[in-house]
């Protein structure tokens, strides 16, 4: 009966210190190759402010993308400006008819001579 005791702690013992295939997926799960571990693991870098310009864009940029989609904005961008062509076709205020003359009127430089012919 010990013998049949001891022979089965054996085979036990030896099923439990054997190398299966299954063993070996294991360790491959639990370790990356250098590849992979780059993929998600990054290393520290000194702030560069000028990568942050790639993420965002101005909004002088997101104007123009816009009228450039726009193809009657985009000429008008080319004669007269991207500012004015784009307050045209996507501003929410009302536009002047006068078209895109001077926003306040001129004053004259010689204002002094010009009230001279209302002098007696």
């Amino acid at each position: 009966m010990r013998i049949l005791i001891l022979f089965s702690l054996c085979a036990l013992a030896v099923v439990c210190v054997a190398d299966s295939s299954e063993s070996n997926e294991i360790d491959d799960l639990l370790f990356l190759g250098r590849r992979d571990a780059n993929s998600f693991m990054r290393q520290p870098r000194v702030p560069n402010h000028w990568g942050r310009r790639d993420r965002f864009k101005s909004p002088y940029e997101i104007n123009r993308e816009k009228c450039e989609e726009l193809l009657p904005c985009e000429r008008l961008s080319r004669q007269v400006g991207l500012k004015l062509a784009f307050g045209k076709y996507f501003s929410n205020r009302r536009q002047r008819p006068s078209g895109y003359g001077r926003s306040k009127p001129r004053r004259h430089r010689g204002r002094r001579n010009r009230r001279h012919h209302y002098r007696y």
